[in-house]
């Protein structure tokens, strides 16, 4: 596995993560309390992309 992958499927799941959630507040900034809905997004965003990865042999399993 490159570590330049892995960093970038972490920023892309930081990213997903964040809008999934933003787009639940129809945009409104995430309030403090909103930061557990922000990580479940974003970890299904990156068990999502590393899966995607594994399948384009990115990524060993």
């Amino acid at each position: 596995m490159k570590l330049s992958t892995l960093m970038r499927l972490l920023q892309q799941a930081y990213e997903t993560g964040f809008d999934e959630s933003r787009e639940g507040y129809n945009g409104e900034h995430m309030r403090q309390g909103d930061a557990a809905i922000f990580e479940g997004n974003r970890d299904k965003a990156l068990g999502r992309m590393l899966g995607e990865a594994i399948k384009r042999g990115e990524l060993d399993e």
